[in-house]
């Protein structure tokens, strides 16, 4: 499939695609080359598409990804190396929370103050 079935296939821009392949997310495992150079995305394009996808929405950032995302794929990461990974995840998501509930908190302070 060229890229725009790809883009409309998994609801995103071309420019996400051109994007995740500017930053080595997709490579040649992912596509051949047509005569007049267009690619021609396979379906291993989709899933990895899918995983970084997953991946962005559990808070993991596409420098992460470029890291680690081929020796995930391919199983070579160890569970420790997993365990370690996502245990370091939580910690910044607890942080997050931590800070998104103190703007909670100012903001209902503000409102309480407009009664």
């Amino acid at each position: 499939m060229y890229i725009q079935e790809l883009a409309k296939t998994l609801d995103i821009p071309v420019s996400t695609i051109r994007y995740y392949e500017r930053k080595n997310l997709l490579t040649e495992s992912h596509f051949s080359r047509k005569s007049n150079n267009y690619r021609v995305y396979n379906d291993k394009a989709i899933e990895r598409v899918r995983l970084i996808r997953a991946a962005q929405q559990a808070g993991i950032t596409l420098r992460e990804l470029q890291d680690y995302i081929d020796e995930w794929e391919e199983n070579s990461i160890s569970n420790e190396q997993k365990r370690d990974f996502f245990n370091q995840k939580l910690v910044e998501v607890e942080q997050r929370i931590i800070g998104l509930n103190q703007v909670r908190q100012y903001i209902m302070t503000k409102l309480e103050g407009l009664e």
